[in-house]
């Protein structure tokens, strides 16, 4: 297992940890996407019901699932032309506005 000490642009620190030995670089682009995966889960399960889904046919599941994608999607178009920095910005203004 390897440690990582990596000074970034804005001078912040970040510290990562990986099993293979990659480029530093490397290691912090790979964090960023995964981190942009982690939003997506967290944001979906918590906000657009990814875990709700009680059907038993796969197909229906998977029909869920597609359309947890296709909201969060539109909702990523959405926070964008506002100016927000992500989705759960946009839901927390939409829950505002009620």
């Amino acid at each position: 297992m390897l440690f990582y000490v990596v000074k970034v642009r804005n001078g912040d620190t970040i510290y990562l940890i990986s099993n293979d030995q990659i480029n530093h670089h490397d290691v912090v682009q790979l964090y960023r996407i995964r981190w942009k995966i982690e939003l997506f889960h967290r944001t979906a399960k918590q906000s657009l019901g990814l875990g709700d889904c009680q059907m038993i046919s796969i197909e229906k599941q998977r029909q869920h699932m597609l359309y947890v994608m296709h909201a969060y999607a539109i909702l990523s178009v959405r926070s964008k032309l506002m100016g927000l920095s992500c989705v759960e910005d946009l839901l927390k203004h939409i829950r505002n506005v009620k």
